[in-house]
């Protein structure tokens, strides 16, 4: 088959299918075909995207599994999809069949993922189009139970094996031949896509532990809030936890060596692989479209590790996938000025997709399978209040949440480097978390004490260690206060990252500059978090956040002189702090009331005021509060 050029591509692609998969058991990869069409449906080039599991069992794909394989498949299509994107947005699906139901779901799912790539490209999100070219096989056709998938024949749970110590626990299973996954029917019964917002919006009905205590995977990602997560599922008792890595290439994990040295001293040190080979990398960058649009930073990369963890729980037993997505990923962005759709960087994050999910995994894949976010309650800020009092002295040196991050370093030039050192230095010393999540060591008291900004002028460049230099804190940094100004909604739009809201950084803000302010740079760890309570200014009497006050004595000349270091403490305070002062005490004062007065309700109820999909066993008050 020919290879087509960019220019033919533009003229003639008139969709991208998702045309096949197949399972090689000897390698444990599963490969999927995908392909360019034209507009007869005729294959113009295929496309190969693989994933390798570090564990696989030696017998056929159960239709639980198969199934699971078939949504993880369309999902990796998007990879592909978004390469032509400009001339189709078309995705079809031959690889298997899917039911309208199924389509309901997965319409809405990718159109969300896909936004912000629409949004960039000015295309329309209502044209993105997704549809099955199958028919229903055979058993399809026929009468259906009431509730097909718990009427399906599977095999019993399979024996679980015992957790090997070592980071990585890796079978040595028999090989298989590589065989084809053949089609299985979709066991719903078809109905209209009109309820696709209930489904997002309804919360589904909640049943009881399959079994006690609970088996739980846990999708590594590498900072806070999985890391978090995992401690929290420690202190609620949960037994039988795993840990289960999406990698973006093969060989990552060995890459990231704190990922291995963080996972062997977290309560599940057993890690289960799903890293994935993309050969056609290079093929589809020649082709894309729109060459200043990196097509794979925009597809559909939480639904690759949602059906991933799926399928990997399905293999190795677990009833639970638990993330650590949390409520502020349920913010939009930003608004199409002229298609008017809501772009929302985070969407497969957010409780809308975490209800979809869960209901799909419930109702197509395994009764069995219950996912949901176990942060989902929890602002940026008070996940960040709570890893600072019960995790950060295990783990604030070995987390890596950097985009840029190719081995164990941070870039320290990225909003999302930003934006941690943010959520940390409320409850943090700055030398701490300099030295230990950014790797500067050396400290000039001179500079970062007394506000003398950064001693260079190299740019700030993403991805570059060179945005460090010279820097000894991040608030002090001149050349790092237009990142900040973004994050804190001073430059147009929330940044297109995994960051929290404008309203929480300021309220992070506020925490910082009513520490320094007050002279106050001690560590913040364990229990001394939460007595502070609740951060700066918490007034305990009232469960209210107020600004601290001067300890009231008889002696005027006393508070004077407390008010007077007050002032002279304010000159110690960092560039940035200063800069924007009069915002950070008047309106991230008020956020940190708000997130606050939430943080009070969880501790003194165990019930958070927001939707959730806890189930029975998970108990909130048992950490840090």
């Amino acid at each position: 088959m020919s290879s087509l050029t960019r220019e033919e591509l533009a003229m003639r692609c008139g969709s991208t299918s998702f045309d096949s998969m197949s399972m090689d058991y000897e390698n444990k990869k599963v490969s999927f075909i995908h392909s360019f069409r034209d507009q007869h449906g005729t294959v113009l080039e295929e496309f190969r995207t693989e994933v390798h599991f570090s564990v696989l069992q030696p017998r056929p794909l159960t239709q639980s599994e198969e199934r699971a394989l078939l949504a993880f498949g369309l999902c990796h299509s998007t990879f592909v999809f978004l390469a032509s994107a400009k001339r189709s947005q078309l995705l079809q699906v031959r690889a298997g069949y899917l039911s309208q139901d199924e389509l309901a779901f997965f319409r809405p799912a990718l159109a969300g993922a896909l936004a912000e790539y629409f949004y960039l490209a000015d295309l329309d999100l209502a044209d993105f189009r997704l549809e099955c070219c199958c028919d229903p096989p055979l058993p399809a056709l026929l009468s259906l139970p009431s509730n097909p998938i718990a009427a399906a024949e599977e095999p019993a749970p399979s024996e679980r094996e015992n957790a090997a110590p070592a980071a990585t626990a890796i079978a040595n299973s028999d090989s298989m031949p590589p065989t084809a996954i053949p089609s299985s029917p979709r066991l719903k019964a078809e109905t209209e896509a009109d309820a696709v917002e209930a489904t997002l919006t309804t919360l589904p009905t909640l049943p009881t532990s399959p079994r006690h205590p609970p088996r739980v995977l846990v999708p590594f990602g590498g900072g806070k809030d999985s890391t978090l997560l995992m401690e929290l599922l420690g202190r609620m008792g949960a037994q039988e936890v795993g840990w289960v890595y999406f990698g973006e290439w093969v060989g990552s994990w060995e890459v990231y060596s704190k990922f291995t040295q963080l996972a062997a001293v977290s309560p599940a040190p057993t890690v289960f692989l799903a890293e994935q080979d993309t050969p056609c990398f290079e093929r589809l960058k020649e082709l894309n479209l729109l060459p200043d649009l990196p097509f794979q930073d925009y597809c559909a990369s939480v639904s690759f590790y949602t059906f991933a963890a799926a399928f990997v729980a399905l293999q190795q037993d677990f009833d639970y996938i638990c993330v650590g997505n949390e409520y502020s990923a349920n913010a939009i962005n930003t608004t199409h000025p002229k298609y008017n759709f809501p772009v929302n960087h985070q969407y497969e994050k957010s409780f809308a997709a975490e209800c979809a999910f869960h209901a799909y995994l419930r109702d197509y894949i395994h009764p069995r399978l219950y996912y949901f976010s176990g942060l989902q309650h929890m602002t940026e800020l008070e996940i960040a209040k709570r890893f600072a009092a019960i995790c950060a002295a295990k783990y604030l040196d070995l987390i890596i949440s950097c985009n840029w991050a190719m081995d164990n370093d941070w870039c320290g030039g990225c909003e999302k480097c930003a934006f941690v050192f943010l959520l940390f230095a409320a409850f943090l010393p700055t030398p701490e978390i300099m030295s230990k999540v950014f790797g500067i060591s050396s400290c000039k008291a001179s500079d970062s004490v007394n506000g003398g900004g950064d001693d260079t002028l190299s740019p700030i460049v993403p991805g570059s260690r060179e945005s460090l230099r010279g820097v000894y804190d991040m608030y002090d940094s001149e050349r790092h206060v237009p990142v900040f100004e973004s994050l804190m909604g001073l430059a147009g739009h929330k940044p297109f990252e995994c960051v929290g809201t404008p309203e929480e950084c300021l309220a992070a803000l506020y925490l910082a500059y009513e520490r320094l302010s007050s002279g106050s740079d001690a560590s913040c760890s364990g229990a001394s978090v939460t007595d502070a309570g609740a951060g700066a200014g918490a007034d305990k009497g009232n469960g209210s956040a107020s600004e601290p006050k001067p300890v009231e004595t008889a002696d005027s000349g006393i508070a004077m002189e407390q008010q007077q270091e007050r002032q002279n403490a304010g000159k110690r305070l960092p560039l940035l702090l200063r800069k924007h002062q009069d915002l950070i005490t008047s309106k991230g004062k008020e956020e940190w009331e708000k997130i606050y007065a939430e943080m009070r309700v969880v501790q003194e109820t165990g019930h958070p005021s927001v939707p959730t999909l806890y189930p029975d066993w998970f108990k909130l008050g048992v950490d840090s509060h």
